[in-house]
């Protein structure tokens, strides 16, 4: 997945959902370093 000039995502699968909407896990695969946890995280 990939939105505008963002790096590009892969999404694993899916966390939860609920009245706001639905959360992933993904994983960059492009642009920028393999951080996984911290302000920044996506899991």
């Amino acid at each position: 997945v990939q939105v505008g000039g963002s790096p590009v995502y892969k999404v694993e699968r899916k966390l939860g959902k609920g009245g706001f909407g639905q959360v992933f896990v993904g994983r960059r695969v492009s642009g920028g370093n393999e951080r996984s946890t911290g302000s920044g995280a996506l899991e």
